[in-house]
């Protein structure tokens, strides 16, 4: 697994060329990154990523390695 910092920049489609080759991509952003998450979702599976969105109620960056996997994993 991956993980890619989207551009902060909402016009900014360019994370679309590094994305586009994996196989699943989960867009991981926090609560009130909801609505840029699912219009982002929407890019991805429009040039034909399989997509799914994660709402979390902190930003990975605080959460530690083993938090992260149980998040995404349910592990």
């Amino acid at each position: 697994a991956d993980s890619y910092s989207l551009p902060e920049c909402e016009n900014n489609k360019e994370y679309i060329k590094y994305i586009k080759d994996y196989d699943k991509v989960i867009i991981a952003l926090d609560r009130d990154a909801t609505t840029k998450s699912f219009e982002i979702v929407s890019r991805l599976r429009f040039n034909g990523v399989d997509t799914k969105v994660l709402i979390l109620e902190n930003d990975l960056k605080y959460l530690s390695e083993e938090e992260i996997v149980h998040k995404i994993y349910g592990k």
